[in-house]
């Protein structure tokens, strides 16, 4: 059995096509309506390992996290939160270049949807 997936870097520029469009220098942003989200940054692992759908668990964090988070690349200077897409515990993603951002790993779909419940918590 073999799985083929596309690269972290893949995915971290297709994180990136988020933050395009939205407003520079801002830690959060305005929505259509006028609301502020929050940015979050996504930073995949390699996907050497992968012992869940990562793709899968991003998906879900984006659709509980609608309207209240902004995802951007984890690159953009203004981001809040990083989390990290891991495949597997060993989460071997280079945090070298996070800085002082905080950051959450997450290496299975359960942690996916905690954190999903904790943001909510906090955003709402």
């Amino acid at each position: 059995w073999c799985r083929v997936t596309t690269s972290a870097k893949d995915y971290d520029l297709a994180a990136g096509q988020y933050g395009r469009e939205e407003e520079k220098g801002q830690k959060s942003v305005r929505n259509k309506r006028g609301s502020i989200k929050t940015k979050i940054g996504l930073k995949y692992c390699g996907g050497c390992n992968p012992r869940y759908d990562r793709v899968l668990a991003a998906e879900y964090l984006k659709h509980e996290l609608q309207g209240l988070v902004s995802f951007v690349s984890y690159e953009d200077p203004e981001v809040l939160l990083i989390l990290i897409i891991a495949g597997c515990e060993t989460a071997c993603v280079d945090r070298s270049n996070f800085g002082s951002t905080r950051y959450r790993i997450i290496d299975s779909q359960e942690d996916a949807e905690q954190i999903a419940r904790e943001l909510k918590e906090h955003l709402i």
